[in-house]
């Protein structure tokens, strides 16, 4: 499992902003020179065991054969470096290679942190979070290679380097060589109307239509249509082919209106977007301002919506790398609303009607132009599209409040077509996402009081202690709860290792990290995921799926958001409501295929809930003192933990 956490990792940097002409200069005169913590890290590395792979002029001949000789690559290889693996990742957008390397060295972790701190030229990591210490961005100069990510580590204290580079140097040809007509097909610019869309003091009117054009044919790229027809029928008789790859850059200005002693007058607010689409995979990056980029994610297999928030802190915010992530996440089954999450923009939902559509022509292209009326947002009353019958996405919007002001206008910038790995379409890793789908159906029914009446008749203000009884071996899980806040701080429980000898666990999470604590060793192991991580009565954290109901019990059912186990199921639970007590007096505990319908109860666990009593938080007193170790990897359950023997 030596590379689980790799998918994970390049979530965290697939949408890593980088400012590239700002830090060529600075990270380029820094890997020139000769850097202090060279020889710092010599003699610190001086009793050392020498790799054999490594010459006299520091370069290992297994990575020269594959990144050549003259990059600078190798001036942040660490000498006396072991064990170097390397793996080829999926190639970037532009057709660069990408490469893996991993390896070990035999120094404390922190010696080769400051290590790449001195040689990349920054004070600190870039952020550091339950992997490790990540540099991120590290261009070594004109035409050479380009270091995406260097990550530092610890494993047991063994220190271990992970870089990921990408051949910009060696095969520029092999995406330098294609013809006019395949760049032409592949990319496609519409820089001719940027200027005009970004600094136009003239905004469109709502009563301007576009002209109407005369086709001959109804076959087009991604869109047939019955050109033969006009208005609704024309639009109803058009067949989308869905997208096999697509990437777009989008301009986007939405404007505020403002009434000065009865002068209309307007601001408007600049932001860009770009958007990978690959079947019904879809992910955002919109960069709203400097201090403000959202990232969303829909996944169509799972039909869950995410959405990340990223702000820059200011200086009353902690922050381990000057940002503050935030992250939600809807189950669109589990809610009453319409939600589409959709670039077709034939996918349309009820309360929007389509007032108009014909034929026109922008950028020299035939265009399907569209006026819909959303009959429940009069802020959004009006849209206007221009459609791609070619490329099947929305290039050019105009969207009007009910007085016929513009709201809000975007125009494409910018499409390629070249294959998209599916990894850009995984949600981010390094945020904690809060459920918002139970929320949202309780806000759409009368529900909720059950729900609430279970917590008040089951749990007590306060701090209290409340046992979870496994029916089948009257096993217990003790939970520590703030009763102020309705959250679990703490499970313990008792386990067994290698030699049968009961073990205390306390576990719970901080942060990013699934902390483990062991009283008995006074260690604990921190991990960015884990099956064992149950989440019990945490259901802004759990997924809602469903309610249900019996003559005699309530059912709320959630699912765990993570990898799941070894099999790639995940662990579903069933929060029964007792209707007699009004109480939630069980929790049955099976596994689900996240993919599919299929559930697996197997292994299905009853738990009783009992034994509610007073308690404190002595438990991180307790533990606040422990040796930390990181595990950079999410537990799935196939490996046995540190503690068992």
């Amino acid at each position: 499992m030596r590379y689980v956490w790799i998918f994970v990792l390049l979530m965290s940097m697939v949408f890593s902003g980088c400012s590239h002409d700002a830090e060529i200069s600075d990270v380029t005169s820094h890997a020139e020179e000769t850097s202090p913590a060279t020889s710092t890290f010599n003699e610190a590395t001086s009793a050392a065991e020498t790799n054999t792979l490594i010459q006299n002029e520091g370069k290992n001949e297994a990575l020269v054969d594959i990144i050549g000789e003259e990059t600078k690559v190798h001036q942040y290889i660490m000498p006396n470096s072991k064990e170097m693996v390397f793996e080829e990742l999926e190639p970037t957008y532009e057709g660069n290679e990408r490469l893996q390397i991993t390896y070990s060295v035999a120094i404390n972790y922190k010696d080769a942190l400051s290590y790449y701190q001195e040689l990349t030229g920054r004070p600190e990591a870039d952020y550091t979070n339950a992997y490790g210490y990540f540099f991120d961005d590290i261009f070594l100069g004109d035409g050479d290679d380009y270091i995406e990510q260097i990550l530092v580590q610890d494993q047991f204290n063994r220190t271990e380097i992970v870089m990921i580079i990408q051949n910009t140097s060696r095969h520029a040809s092999n995406t330098g060589n294609a013809s006019e007509d395949e760049t032409e097909r592949s990319e496609v610019n519409l820089d001719s109307y940027q200027t005009d869309f970004e600094n136009s003091d003239t905004l469109p009117q709502f009563e301007n239509e576009p002209s109407r054009a005369v086709v001959t044919s109804g076959e087009f790229g991604r869109i047939s249509i019955d050109y033969l027809k006009e208005g609704l029928s024309l639009w109803q008789s058009a067949q989308h082919s869905g997208f096999e790859s697509f990437e777009g850059h989008y301009l986007e200005k939405e404007f505020d209106w403002q009434n000065y002693s009865g002068e209309e007058t307007w601001s408007s607010l600049d932001s860009t977007k770009k958007v990978w689409l690959r079947e019904d995979f879809m992910t955002e990056e919109h960069i709203i301002d400097d201090m403000n980029t959202k990232y969303t994610y829909y996944d169509p297999y799972q039909e869950i919506y995410y959405e990340v928030s990223e702000f820059v802190a200011d200086a009353n915010e902690e922050s381990d790398d000057g940002k503050i992530l935030v992250g939600n996440m809807i189950y669109l089954p589990g809610i009453e609303d319409e939600i589409f999450i959709s670039y077709n923009p034939f996918v349309v939902p009820t309360h929007i009607r389509v007032v108009d559509c014909y034929f026109t022509e922008l950028f020299d292209q035939t265009m399907l132009y569209v006026l819909k009326e959303d009959e429940k947002n009069t802020n959004h009353k009006w849209t206007k599209q221009w459609i791609s019958l070619d490329y099947g996405v929305v290039v050019k919007q105009e969207v009007y409040s009910d007085d016929s002001k513009l709201i809000k206008l975007s125009m494409l910038q910018k499409a390629t077509f070249e294959e998209i790995p599916y990894y850009v379409f995984m949600p981010r890793q390094d945020v904690v996402y809060k459920d918002l789908t139970l929320d949202l159906f309780f806000r759409d029914n009368h529900f909720s009081k059950d729900f609430s009446e279970g917590f008040q008749q089951t749990f007590m203000q306060g701090f209290f202690d409340i046992d979870l009884i496994d029916e089948k071996n009257s096993e217990a899980i003790q939970l520590t709860f703030d009763g102020n806040r309705m959250e679990t701080m703490a499970e313990r429980r008792i386990v067994k290792n290698m030699n049968e000898e009961e073990i205390e666990l306390v576990s719970f999470r901080e942060g990013n990290a699934f902390k483990v604590a062991v009283p008995s060793k006074e260690e604990i192991y921190l991990y960015p995921s884990s099956i064992n991580e149950h989440q019990w009565f945490q259901f802004n954290s759990l997924g809602f799926r469903e309610r249900s109901e019996t003559d005699q019990e309530i059912i709320y059912t959630f699912e765990k958001n993570d990898q799941g186990n070894i099999s790639g199921f995940v662990n579903r639970y069933d929060y029964v409501i007792n209707k007699t007590t009004n109480k939630f007096d069980k929790i049955i505990m099976y596994a689900k295929d996240p993919m599919t319908s299929y559930v697996d109860r197997s292994d299905e666990v009853v738990f009783s809930v009992r034994n509610l009593r007073s308690s404190s938080d002595e438990v991180f007193t307790r533990v606040s003192s422990y040796k930390e170790n990181f595990i950079f990897a999410h537990d799935d359950g196939e490996s046995y933990p540190p503690w068992w023997e």
